[in-house]
């Protein structure tokens, strides 16, 4: 169902108006047309109120009234055309036999015409509730579309329970045919009440329409019997027995059998509930006989029945209003709540004061009570509301905080997967989703979770970028199973998608959710980006682990077959008495172990970057023989610089070399630029086969598998210094680096 804006036929006016006409005609009866006569009773002829000091001399409540201006009660319940008081005006005086305790007695009571005591017993009851019913069908009529078979139900459903609710209030009165009006609404009520249920909120399978032909005819006929006098007056009762336990048993079928309507039938019996939690508990406290007009204020629960009604239907048009109607229906259910408690509590109180310093005492000690109550228990009441009674586990502001929170600690894509469906699509209902990681750099598209979504359903790379588009770009083609779809973004990146598909319990995402879906994606922007930093130091730190591993078993060959042999070696020639060779020997061996050591750090450093650059050069030199020439153009520098910054200069510009000699076939490697006190800017420049370079920074190297580049890039930063790469295909490389103190 969704509003509709265009303009209503005026035909679509007439049964809104002709109702409104029978509740004011009702109305005005109540409050002008029935004489004022000092007490009040009920069908059977009960004393159920008394208002005027006259009429409390007289009569008792309980007491049975039996004849009143010569009409017998049997006569009054037998024709309901028949009023027991009527044509009375102030001043005249009134002939009443009744029975009091088993006694029978005539006495004689003057009308006492209007009086306040009286005029709030007939304020002060259900009266108005049919407008409120009125009002709740007027608003599904021209605002809930479409106009289906529910849609009609809905109207007539608030329409006739309104006639029979407001008729049913004075039917002992027997003015304007209300005792006619109202069994014949009950009687109409009894096919509406059992159709509508049968299709609301969803539709059960459907039945032949001979099936509600027949009960209508059956409804209508009874009414028709009714109107004519042909039945028993109070065989009303059964029809409206059958209704109302028929459309509950229908209400609690629904609810254990259909997960998707269960928030809405849920709300439904909820409100039942409470409309009758307030009367229920205050007939066991007997309240209403110590203090029988708050008795009657607690009809002010049986707003919950057509409120509730009206919130399933038009739930949907809220916006961004539904998260304030949950928070109204949570402050209304705590205010039937507590009025329910403090009938209760004076009601054990009320009979025994007997001077107005215990009724002041009593006052103030239910004030203070209900303060401290509202203090203490309102929050409380309000969440569990919402969780239970309304179906939000937690808050939308309160997720959001707690999911801002759980992303700090999202390094993994796993983590933000699992934090998203055990936190976040329970708590909105959420039953069908799935979140891709885009690279950014690639086309790769990596799932990080699928709730309820096969592989086969899930968009391709060209849908995928469909999708990050704008939801009215042409040429937007969503997934059949796709309600909703959020891209993710950090700034102008597109760093994800996050599809939402079928939702409880209607598959409708309101103007709130919406808005809170989309914050939540921004938070997921930041923890995607934090995860790919992540994934990248993971590389980094793995490439350090392996190259470590690597020289440490590179030291170990080294130790065991060069030095460990050469020592053997010293022993076998110091035991030979050979001193030429052994001396030979010794050199061998020191020489290895110097060159173990240099690949450690290199000594040289320790004199200076300009130093240990020019030993690079010659050990290069020397190892690489004649088939690489490898050049130092520097100005000599007896520059020293502080912390690291020579060594990772150092290692940078021995990574270049040994790049350029073993992976770029270089012929020629020349070392230029500048060692001066305050920067250091170094060239390495090669004549080898260059290669592809898509990027130079952290990233794109780790995703190149350029890890030594990388690593050098990763020296750089550490120090502060600029690096850059530049390659080309058949034409060589230039690694250019420069620092400058700060």
């Amino acid at each position: 169902m969704h509003s509709n804006q265009s303009a209503h036929p005026l035909k679509q006016f007439v049964l809104p108006a002709l109702v409104l006409f029978v509740l004011l005609l009702f109305t005005y009866a109540r409050f002008f047309s029935i004489p004022y006569i000092g007490f009040q009773y009920d069908t059977s002829g009960e004393i159920v109120d008394v208002f005027t000091p006259e009429a409390t001399g007289a009569l008792a409540l309980g007491d049975m009234l039996l004849e009143a201006n010569g009409i017998k009660h049997s006569e009054y319940r037998d024709s309901l055309a028949r009023p027991w008081f009527d044509h009375l005006h102030p001043g005249d005086v009134m002939e009443l036999r009744v029975s009091s305790e088993g006694v029978e007695r005539s006495l004689q009571l003057a009308v006492p015409g209007f009086n306040l005591p009286e005029f709030l017993g007939r304020l002060i009851n259900t009266w108005w509730l049919s407008y409120v019913f009125w009002f709740a069908g007027t608003i599904i009529c021209f605002h809930v579309r479409p106009q289906d078979v529910r849609w009609r139900l809905l109207v007539m459903f608030c329409y006739v329970t309104a006639i029979w609710l407001i008729a049913g209030s004075l039917s002992r009165y027997g003015v304007f045919f209300g005792p006619y009006v109202f069994r014949i609404g009950i009687w109409l009520s009894l096919p509406v009440y059992l159709h509508l249920h049968w299709n609301f909120p969803r539709p059960f399978p459907r039945l032949p329409n001979l099936v509600w032909g027949a009960l209508y005819a059956v409804g209508i006929g009874f009414a028709a019997l009714q109107a004519m006098s042909l039945i028993d007056p109070d065989w009303f009762g059964y029809a409206l027995f059958v209704a109302v336990v028929g459309s509950l048993l229908m209400l609690l079928v629904r609810f254990f059998t259909s997960s998707g309507e269960r928030r809405e039938v849920g709300f439904l019996l909820g409100a039942f509930a409470v409309a009758l939690l307030p009367a229920l508990m205050l007939g066991l406290a007997t309240a209403r006989e110590a203090l029988p007009l708050l008795g009657n204020g607690s009809v002010f629960s049986l707003v919950a029945c057509p409120g509730a009604y009206l919130y399933v239907v038009y739930r949907r048009q809220l916006g961004g209003m539904e998260l304030r109607a949950n928070r109204l229906i949570s402050v209304y259910l705590f205010l039937v709540l507590l009025f329910t408690g403090t009938l209760i509590l004076v009601s054990f109180f009320a009979p025994g004061l007997e001077n107005p310093q215990e009724i002041a005492i009593a006052i103030l000690g239910t004030g203070l009570f209900v303060s401290l109550f509202n203090i203490f228990a309102f929050e409380r009441f309000q969440r569990f509301v919402e969780r239970r009674f309304l179906n939000i586990p937690m808050p939308p502001e309160g997720l959001q905080q707690r999911f801002a929170n759980l992303i700090s600690t999202s390094f993994t894509r796993q983590h933000l997967g699992q934090t998203l469906m055990e936190q976040v699509l329970p708590a909105l209902l959420i039953r069908q989703s799935a979140l891709m990681h885009f690279d950014g750099r690639t086309p790769e598209r990596k799932l990080i979770y699928a709730q309820n979504v096969t592989a086969e359903q899930m968009p391709d790379g060209e849908v995928s970028q469909q999708l990050v588009r704008p939801a009215n770009s042409p040429g937007v083609q969503t997934p059949a199973w796709v309600q909703l779809a959020i891209p993710v973004r950090a700034g102008e990146q597109v760093v994800g998608l996050w599809l939402l598909g079928r939702k409880d319990p209607d598959d409708y995402y309101s103007y709130s959710e919406t808005n809170l879906l989309n914050s939540l994606a921004d938070q997921m922007a930041i923890a995607l980006v934090n995860i790919e930093q992540a994934d990248r130091l993971r590389v980094l730190h793995q490439r350090d682990i392996d190259q470590q591993e690597e020289r440490r078993a590179y030291l170990a060959r080294e130790l065991h077959d060069d030095v460990l042999a050469g020592i053997a070696d010293l022993v076998a020639l110091a035991d030979r008495g050979n001193p030429d060779a052994l001396q030979a020997r010794h050199e061998q061996v020191s020489d290895r172990v110097r060159q173990l050591i240099y690949q450690l750090r290199p000594a040289m450093l320790d004199f200076g970057l300009y130093r240990a650059l020019t030993e690079l050069v010659d050990n290069l030199s020397l190892r690489l023989g004649e088939d690489v020439q490898v050049s130092l153009m520097l100005p000599e520098s007896a520059e020293m610089y502080e912390g690291q910054v020579a060594e990772h200069a150092y290692r940078i510009v021995q990574q270049a070399a040994e790049n350029a000699a073993s992976r770029g076939l270089a012929k020629t490697i020349i070392i230029s630029g500048q060692l001066t006190a305050d920067v250091i800017d170094l060239l390495i420049e090669d004549d080898g086969i260059g290669f592809d370079l898509a990027g130079t920074s952290l990233p794109d190297l780790l995703h190149a598998s350029h890890f030594g580049l990388a690593s050098m890039n990763e020296r750089a930063a550490l120090i502060g210094a600029y690096l850059s790469i530049h390659s080309t295909p058949g034409v060589g490389t230039q690694v250019h680096l420069e620092w400058h103190k700060h």
